[in-house]
């Protein structure tokens, strides 16, 4: 598990304290200020284990996709290589390219 940048919970925090230079800490209880401090520090908790939820699936998605897209490029190669037409064919041009080349 990663840890929580803290430049990110002070800019959070930051923000929520500017908010309050509007309403004077006089006007605003302390229980105010003490759960938007707390609802700010839930939300960026839960916006880093989001992100590294959808960091974690993007990359099995990636490994997944490749492991089935090297699965397809080998059952390819491997129905190409079989195939006695096409091996006639790239045989073919193959003596085609050489002869024209000595020539």
């Amino acid at each position: 598990m990663s840890r929580i940048d803290v430049k990110t919970l002070v800019l959070a925090f930051e923000n929520r304290i500017s908010a309050l230079d509007k309403n004077p800490p006089d006007i605003v209880p302390q229980r105010t200020i003490s759960l938007m401090l707390e609802n700010v520090l839930e939300e960026e908790i839960k916006n880093h284990f989001i992100y590294l939820i959808q960091k974690d699936v993007r990359k099995a998605f990636k490994n997944e996709f490749r492991n089935l897209r090297t699965k397809l490029v080998d059952d390819i190669l491997a129905s190409l290589l079989s195939d006695s037409h096409f091996k006639e064919a790239v045989e073919a041009k193959i003596k085609k390219s050489i002869v024209s080349n000595i020539v």
